[in-house]
């Protein structure tokens, strides 16, 4: 999770992170149940030419969380800890084609 606060909605913190929280430090990892995945398969990627530097594809994955905070006022909810609950994540594709047409998915 980067620690970025990049919105609030009615008071709710939305953080953004690698997909399913990879990357992410062990203290946040410890109270969220989480697949264990390889990192690979949501890295960002890029395809660059090698003579002239360009780029010719980019693949970049990002996760949208909410972070749930203690409620101590709240019967029933004094004891959940702070935590991210995941709301989606997307993944931007950019590819650009050797003819030079731009193409965005």
């Amino acid at each position: 999770v980067f620690e970025i606060n990049c919105a609030t909605i009615a008071g709710a913190p939305i953080t953004i992170s690698r997909p399913h929280l990879i990357g992410a430090s062990e203290s946040i990892l410890d109270d969220v149940v989480v697949k264990k995945l390889k990192d690979a398969a949501f890295a960002t990627e890029l395809d660059i030419e090698p003579n002239s530097g360009l780029l010719i594809r980019l693949v970049r994955r990002t996760q949208l969380n909410l972070e749930y905070q203690t409620l101590p006022n709240i019967v029933g909810f004094e004891n959940i800890p702070q935590t991210f609950i995941p709301i989606f994540w997307i993944e931007e594709i950019y590819y650009k084609p050797l003819n030079g047409e731009k193409i965005c998915v």
